[in-house]
């Protein structure tokens, strides 16, 4: 089964890293576009980040926050096993 995640990290505080799991990009795009919204940066349409993921594996954002942290979000497909 593959599902589509966002995962969020910064450089200072690694337990707050969190994932979050969609089951089609299509909702994972939005949440995405949520993030890219609150930092005015570019949104990404599906067919856009469909053939992104293709090619790369993943779209990557990167930004720093008032508190100096370097935070990084990436959305990527990833493959699960489920018995």
């Amino acid at each position: 089964m593959k599902i589509f995640t966002i995962t969020r990290s910064n450089n200072k505080e690694w337990h707050s890293a969190n994932a979050e799991l969609f089951i089609n990009l299509e909702t994972a795009v939005k949440e995405w576009n949520i993030v890219m919204l609150l930092h005015g940066a570019e949104l990404w349409q599906v067919e856009d980040a469909r053939q992104e993921i293709k090619e790369t594996g993943f779209i990557l954002f990167t930004y720093t926050d008032n508190f100096n942290r370097k935070w990084g979000f990436s959305l990527q497909k990833t493959k699960i096993k489920t018995s």
